[in-house]
């Protein structure tokens, strides 16, 4: 007497690929890949994932799945990345010197048009301002735009630290070679 039915993608993702593959070769353009007849194919539904070999099921990258939200992770972590930087450079903040904190903390290289979009959402929304300096003593000299965190900057930045600080509390990172 069988016992009770289960879905097979219940049991494990695992099974849904041996599924996959199996219904794949049963309907095949081609007749050589295809089951010989109907009792191989109802063997192989009936007994093939008790024999399946677990395979890796390679999963398209975010950037490939959906390019949009790859991209907004991205402009998320700039969001972040110039408002630590911010609070590292505070009177000495203007566009090279915010790519430069980025870069030499994070390890890769920022665009510094990037960084100038997002220090204007940034001022959008409220959390950071900006200053024009006087131009520099020297010939040629260029007055700076200069960058600072208002109050709500201060405070986005103390909370999103304060939440990094939690996430990260009692995480064990893997040593090379483990």
């Amino acid at each position: 007497m069988p016992g009770p039915s289960v879905s097979v993608l219940v049991v494990s993702w695992q099974s849904a690929a041996w599924l996959e593959r199996c219904l794949a070769r049963a309907i095949a353009l081609d007749r050589r890949e295809r089951f010989a007849d109907a009792i191989e194919f109802g063997f192989e539904l009936e007994h093939g994932s008790l024999r399946a070999v677990p395979q890796a099921i390679e999963r398209p990258s975010l950037y490939d799945r959906n390019p949009v939200r790859f991209w907004q992770v991205i402009s998320a972590l700039l969001f972040v990345a110039l408002l630590l930087a911010l609070g590292h450079l505070r009177d000495e903040a203007y566009g090279v010197t915010l790519r430069r904190e980025i870069e030499e903390r994070a390890g890769r290289p920022v665009s510094i048009g990037a960084v100038y979009a997002t220090l204007k959402r940034l001022e959008e929304k409220g959390l950071v301002r900006h200053w024009i300096s006087d131009p520099l003593p020297i010939q040629g000299g260029r007055a700076r735009k200069y960058f600072q965190l208002t109050k709500d900057g201060e405070r986005v930045l103390k909370h999103s630290a304060a939440m990094m600080t939690r996430m990260l509390r009692g995480v064990r990172f893997k040593t090379e070679g483990a």
